[in-house]
């Protein structure tokens, strides 16, 4: 049986440590959550949403996931094979214009896993390397981003597919990107509406949606965040410059998330094809003892398995991380890369974490 009491206090030690590396209280911050059996076992929320406007965080703010995002493309590609609009292995370069110049097959299972062996639209040094190294025209961090424009650069990007890669893990925004495309192929509707009518209605998480306007007026939306290298303790908001869905895209607050964890554990029937399709679908080795599948990484920590992700956006962040033996969920967002460590590490270090108290208390 799970000693909430010991979990509650390995976490509370760990962001009282977070809270400390803050250089004062007027500062950007965090909201973070544990749920257990679909219920809220923990909510602690610091910092503010706005320096600005001086207004804190709470478990109702609003956070871009970034690549947290792709967990909820991920059930939508689910549900659409529950009823067959797609199948899994189907090469689907002919349902995409852009894709048709592609020399290899690309599929659903490619897509999901990153194992189509295609490059990433997106680089934060600017530059795609396709096979061999060579350079392909990409997009740039500061380059003002819509869904058209990077579908032009991932068709100037069939190239560089990399036969050597195909079946392999090779993380890349594109692929979820395309699935977004193809789901509204399938389905004559955007990700925005889908999702809003088959995940986000039906699990009650009423202030999350897939944004496709930037510009649009959102109520309780944090602002991200920056450390100014010219001025200790002092930081500078940072925009978004796009407009792109799938890899990415999704708004959402921590009372929001938690609705969610609670249908993961609790899944409604209309969603139980869905949930049963990712749990029971083929995963790809990421090399290091994890493996990757429908938005998620799966590993083990302290013996215990648990699946994962996390994002960053524009100087968000989100990290997820679930133990489904003890139906335990984390949930972290933040509107600052700083203090903390980046979130890759930060996924490994929260599930050893967590792993090695709930093992040490099973």
């Amino acid at each position: 049986m799970l000693n909430v009491s010991a979990i509650k206090r390995t976490l509370s030690t760990y962001f009282e440590a977070i809270d400390r590396r803050y250089p004062s209280a007027f500062c950007p911050g965090y909201a973070m959550g544990l749920s257990i059996d679909g219920e809220a076992a923990m909510i602690r929320c610091s910092g503010l949403a706005s320096l600005e406007w001086e207004a804190p965080i709470d478990s109702s703010t609003l956070f871009h996931l970034g690549s947290g995002s792709k967990q909820f493309t991920a059930m939508l590609v689910a549900q659409a094979l529950a009823e067959g609009t797609v199948t899994e292995t189907a090469d689907i370069r002919s349902r995409l214009d852009y894709l048709t110049a592609y020399p290899h097959p690309i599929s659903v299972h490619g897509l999901l896993t990153h194992s189509a062996g295609i490059p990433n639209y997106l680089s934060l040094n600017g530059r795609v390397l396709g096979a061999g190294g060579a350079e392909i025209p990409g997009l740039h961090r500061n380059d003002y981003l819509t869904p058209d424009r990077c579908r032009a650069v991932i068709r100037r990007l069939a190239g560089g597919q990399d036969a050597s890669r195909l079946g392999r893990h090779w993380y890349s925004n594109t692929n979820y990107f395309i699935l977004a495309d193809l789901l509204r192929d399938a389905a004559g509707e955007d990700l925005h509406t889908l999702a809003e009518a088959r995940v986000f209605g039906p699990a009650r998480m009423r202030d999350t949606y897939f944004e496709v306007d930037r510009f649009k007026v959102v109520r309780k939306r944090a602002t991200s965040y920056e450390p100014d290298l010219d001025a200790f303790g002092q930081y500078r908001p940072r925009f978004k410059n796009c407009d792109m869905v799938g890899d990415s895209g999704v708004l959402s607050s921590l009372d929001d998330l938690l609705r969610w964890e609670a249908r993961a554990w609790n899944m409604p029937q209309e969603m139980e094809d869905a949930f049963r399709i990712i749990g029971d679908a083929p995963t790809v080795s990421l090399g290091n003892g994890m493996r990757y599948g429908y938005g998620l990484m799966y590993g083990s920590a302290g013996g215990e398995p648990y699946a994962s992700h996390a994002g960053r956006m524009d100087g968000f962040k989100f990290i997820l991380v679930r133990f489904p033996r003890h139906r335990l969920s984390f949930i972290y967002l933040a509107n600052c890369d700083v203090p903390a460590i980046s979130s890759w590490e930060f996924v490994p270090q929260m599930s050893t974490l967590l792993g090695s108290t709930i093992g040490s208390e099973a």
